[in-house]
């Protein structure tokens, strides 16, 4: 009977200040969370707002993304004060949950991105057809011709994995993971025109360090790399294996 009282007015003391703080079993001392990454990927043009956690003074409302890829912001204009080393971030290719994570190492506070509007000459994301052929001019075989490294090639370049595509050398700063073969051309649609000096045409090999039943995936991967690439107007260079 004396254990039965104690536990009712234990509960009952328990609910009571679960009442008066209306419910809420959260503490004020959260640890803040990471933003949630997107799918979209930031392509030129688009426009960011770009909000920093506890300093307002630090957000930006509205950025425009540049057509080379970057973008600054006006609290990078001290970049010696905060050690940053450069004015500009490369913003294109990114996803804006991963541009969150980079904003956030450097300014060394939690950082939001969100896209508030998408450039209206990308289409592709949401009708699935490419515009590559509207924008970039067909490929100059005089200008590539003579390339007879890798490493000198200019326009973009992709690598057949079995887990997918990767983007080569040109692009390395973008930090662009690893793609379905389906996500290859919204990837070109989001560079920049000046990543295409050799007009509407791509690199690509194949990953030369394989492992066992890596034959049949790489195949099928490329195989259809090559189908979308070509329904896209891209002429494609195959480069030896790397």
């Amino acid at each position: 009977m004396f254990e039965s009282k104690t536990f009712r007015v234990c509960f009952g003391a328990a609910f009571l200040i679960w009442a008066i703080s209306g419910g809420d079993t959260t503490t004020a001392e959260q640890e803040p969370q990471p933003p949630a990454a997107s799918d979209y990927r930031i392509g030129p043009e688009d426009t960011l707002r770009i909000t920093v956690s506890k300093h307002p003074e630090l957000s930006v409302d509205a950025i425009v993304v540049r057509p080379d890829g970057y973008i600054r912001l006006p609290m990078f204009h001290e970049e010696q004060a905060l050690g940053l080393g450069t004015n500009d971030i490369r913003a294109a290719g990114l996803s804006t949950g991963e541009l969150s994570r980079v904003l956030s190492y450097k300014i060394k506070y939690e950082t939001t991105v969100v896209v508030k509007e998408k450039a209206s000459h990308r289409p592709v994301a949401e009708t699935g057809t490419s515009t590559l052929k509207n924008r970039i001019p067909p490929a100059n075989p005089a200008k590539y011709r003579s390339v007879a490294d890798a490493r000198e090639w200019q326009n973009p370049y992709l690598m057949v994995q079995a887990k997918g595509i990767d983007a080569g050398p040109i692009s390395a700063a973008m930090k662009t993971p690893t793609m379905a073969p389906a996500e290859a051309i919204a990837y070109l649609e989001r560079l920049p025109t000046i990543a295409w000096p050799y007009g509407l045409v791509v690199a690509v090999s194949e990953n030369g360090v394989r492992a066992p039943g890596d034959d049949a995936r790489i195949k099928k991967n490329r195989e259809e790399l090559v189908r979308l690439l070509e329904e896209a107007g891209v002429k494609v260079e195959f480069w030896p294996s790397a």
